[in-house]
């Protein structure tokens, strides 16, 4: 749970398809709900708009780092988007997230990216 602590650090993501503002108030409604618990401006960090590849794995790859540095115990990761899978059953589907330009990004390409310390918290809300 998220509680006023400074080594907590909340990362939203939002990825809309063009012409869609429903994740730009998803977005909103998070930080201030995050707000409302207490957290500190400086502990939410947000990126949205129309992602790439590289942008999105940059963005992620520098929270890792900044998580590490900082010694973040607990990292609260909310991603708003469209989903996207790929398989065709749901025992070996690989769920991640419809960059709306023919990109993807699977859920198990961020782990790496992100490079947490075993003993991190993570608490994922994926709402797509």
């Amino acid at each position: 749970m998220l509680t006023p602590n400074h080594d907590q650090l909340a990362v939203l993501i939002g990825a809309p398809q063009p012409g869609n503002l429903s994740m730009h108030h998803d977005l909103g409604l998070m930080y201030n709900v995050l707000r409302h618990r207490g957290l500190d401006p400086s502990q939410i960090v947000s990126m949205e708009g129309q992602l790439d590849r590289t942008i999105l794995m940059n963005f992620l790859r520098s929270i890792g780092k900044r998580v590490r540095e900082r010694m973040i115990r607990t990292l609260f990761l909310y991603v708003t988007g469209n989903g996207f899978y790929v398989g065709t059953k749901p025992e070996s589907a690989a769920p991640g997230l419809d960059l709306g330009n023919g990109e993807h990004v699977l859920w198990e390409e961020i782990w790496p990216i992100l490079d947490l310390n075993p003993q991190t918290k993570v608490l994922v809300l994926p709402d797509h």
